[in-house]
């Protein structure tokens, strides 16, 4: 599989999994194909909407990016040969 294939198959499978913890703004960060092992590691960035917000607001914060919501970044692993997801863990970022 091609990285575009790999990106859009990791922005699913983060989708879906955090489908009912109400996060928005999902965008790419980072690929990166291992050389050895041929699988994707695909940085995927994220923001979950405070639970004070997913009510009256959400839609504001659904259609465009809010800086004050602090950023998430999961990387998923994904098996070059068949896209089928291997593990999706946490990507520390220091600020």
């Amino acid at each position: 599989m091609d990285a575009k294939e790999a990106i859009k198959r990791a922005k699913t499978y983060v989708a879906d999994m955090f489908s009912d913890e109400d996060i928005v703004n999902i965008g790419l960060e980072e690929v990166r194909r291992d050389d050895e092992s041929r699988d994707w590691h695909i940085t995927i960035g994220f923001s979950r909407l405070p639970s004070s917000q997913i009510s009256g607001s959400r839609l504001a914060h659904v259609i465009g990016y809010n800086p004050d919501l602090p950023r998430i970044y999961k990387i998923v692993t994904i098996d070059d040969s068949g896209g089928d997801l291997i593990s999706i863990t946490n990507r520390f970022v220091e600020h």
